[in-house]
């Protein structure tokens, strides 16, 4: 098998790395934060050092990981794309991946990094456990540590369905309780926007900032945040679900997701008002969402970050995230060091 495993390094968006791209989207799994259009954007916006390393196997491309180097305080660290802005991070890779065992993926990981220059330390965050239904090999064969859980829905053929299974019969009758007598007391509308005529990403975006803001929540909704994802639509507005719900015509919560490889992405909730916050509009907005994506077919509902209570009662299984530290030279391991007791101070 060793002969069959080899890999390239580009450190551009070249012609040669583009055609391989092309085909990716078809033939490949990754999270959407992965899809190729998040990845262009984000490079065209971004002056650092990249580094998309091409795994073959067989000479088919078998695994694409693409990675950065960010300088924090003096520090190089090499990570995904989009770390800091991306729920998840992990390679795009096809069922090939499945044929390179543990021996050969550290082997050759090792080589790759021996080939990567002017880092000091690898800091691989938000890493999932799978990829779809695939295992991911940065999580099973890198050591890893354990960073939270991500909860989400495997979702029936039917709305009916998904309610006799739902396993807090508690909480979900009293959702239908207020979802009713919302409807009885005013007029309420769920809507999926195809253009920006109620409101757009940056108004939906500077909302949850102040939101965050009010609770004195830290955050990266700045203006650089916003413009990437204004553009980023215009590149693959068939990616964006931009959702409302409005009651006596007034938009009260909405939400920014993605909807991407049979996968809805939950991304960003917001409210608007907390004129009707007695009928939990969140949850109302997260009941018609859940609704529409099984009548559209969709298979996964996918809540993203954060393992808040209220995303347990609607989920029926869950997945792990991970994160992976490494160093390169003696500087990188003493900087390790200091990272590791920072966060083990932290968690005290």
């Amino acid at each position: 098998m060793k002969n069959k495993i080899t890999f390239k390094i580009f450190n551009k968006l070249d012609i040669d790395l583009e055609q391989k791209l092309k085909t990716i989207d078809k033939d490949y799994i990754s999270h959407v934060f992965q899809q190729i259009s998040f990845i262009k954007e984000y490079v065209k916006k971004n002056k650092l050092k990249f580094f998309f390393v091409a795994i073959y196997f067989e000479e088919k491309l078998s695994i694409l990981i693409p990675l950065e180097i960010k300088k924090i305080f003096g520090v190089k660290i090499l990570q995904y794309v989009g770390t800091k802005e991306f729920d998840y991070c992990s390679p795009i890779i096809s069922n090939l991946a499945s044929h390179i065992d543990e021996t050969i993926f550290n082997e050759t990981w090792k080589k790759i990094l021996k080939s990567i220059n002017g880092y000091d330390l690898i800091y691989f965050d938000k890493q999932p456990e799978k990829i779809q239904s695939f295992e991911n090999p940065f999580v099973k064969y890198l050591k890893n540590t354990y960073l939270s859980k991500v909860y989400l829905i495997q979702l029936p053929n039917s709305n009916e369905e998904y309610i006799e299974k739902f396993s807090d019969k508690k909480f979900f009758y009293e959702l239908q309780r207020t979802t009713k007598k919302l409807n009885q007391e005013n007029t309420v509308n769920f809507k999926i926007l195809e253009n920006d005529e109620l409101i757009n990403i940056r108004s939906l975006i500077v909302n949850k900032a102040a939101s965050l803001n009010t609770k004195k929540i830290k955050h990266n909704l700045d203006e650089k945040f916003i413009n990437y994802f204004v553009e980023l639509k215009k590149r693959k507005k068939e990616i964006f679900n931009l959702s409302v719900l409005e009651i006596d015509k007034e938009i009260i919560a909405a939400n920014l997701g993605f909807v991407y490889q049979n996968t809805f992405y939950y991304y960003m909730p917001t409210i608007f008002s907390d004129k009707y916050r007695k009928y939990s509009p969140g949850k109302v907005l997260i009941y018609y969402l859940i609704q529409w994506c099984i009548k559209n077919k969709i298979k996964i509902f996918d809540f993203g970050l954060g393992d808040e209570d209220y995303k347990k009662y609607w989920s029926n299984y869950k997945i792990n995230l991970f994160r992976h530290f490494d160093h390169k030279g003696f500087k990188g391991l003493i900087l390790l060091l200091l990272l590791k007791t920072f966060i083990f101070i932290k968690m005290l």
